[in-house]
């Protein structure tokens, strides 16, 4: 039976850039996060964005991702690729645009993280709210690779909708979860 164990927890009172963890240990067999986020960004589709390291976090071209999203007004799910990124971009989220009090969520499942190949990352961030407006409803769901074999140590993720500047609105929150037994 697996055992989930909260690693950390951090609720926003106040807007923050990014939230952030290190020192993980490597005594669980995978890590999970669940957030519900908003951004202060005005721009429709925005992306936070994750990124990964061992000591530090790794802001270099070591990222690859293939996403399959959903967005109004879409009719049909679209795909994107990217090779030799600086992050994860975790398209699409919930921002200034949408509806007051209108949040994301986000889980990331992060498999064998502290094992010595590339490390795989699954992604799924919702953005439902009740405007019909286009791109204030979407979902992505995302394949990334951090190109890397050491242990992930310290993990990030960045209000960064491309404007820089961008805030994790007050009450987002972040669970970090280690598992071990699955």
């Amino acid at each position: 039976m697996a055992v989930w164990t909260l690693i950390a927890h951090d609720s926003l009172s106040l807007p923050a850039a990014t939230v952030a963890w290190s020192s993980i240990p490597a005594s669980y067999d995978h890590l999970y996060i669940v957030a519900s986020e908003r951004n202060s960004n005005s721009a429709l589709g925005t992306a936070p964005l994750l990124r990964v390291g061992n000591g530090s976090i790794d802001s270099g071209a070591n990222y690859s991702r293939t996403v399959l999203y959903w967005r109004i007004p879409d009719s049909l799910p679209s795909s994107t690729r990217g090779t030799g990124d600086s992050s994860i971009q975790m398209l699409y989220g919930n921002n200034n645009s949408n509806v007051a009090g209108a949040f994301s969520g986000i889980s990331v499942w992060i498999p064998h993280y502290a094992s010595g190949y590339y490390k795989s990352m699954l992604v799924n961030i919702a953005n439902v709210d009740e405007s019909t407006s286009n791109y204030t409803q979407g979902q992505g769901l995302h394949a990334g690779l951090w190109q890397n074999t050491a242990a992930i140590t310290d993990i990030s993720i960045t209000a960064d909708g491309g404007g820089g500047g961008d805030q994790h609105m007050a009450y987002s929150t972040f669970d970090l979860y280690g598992i071990t037994g699955a």
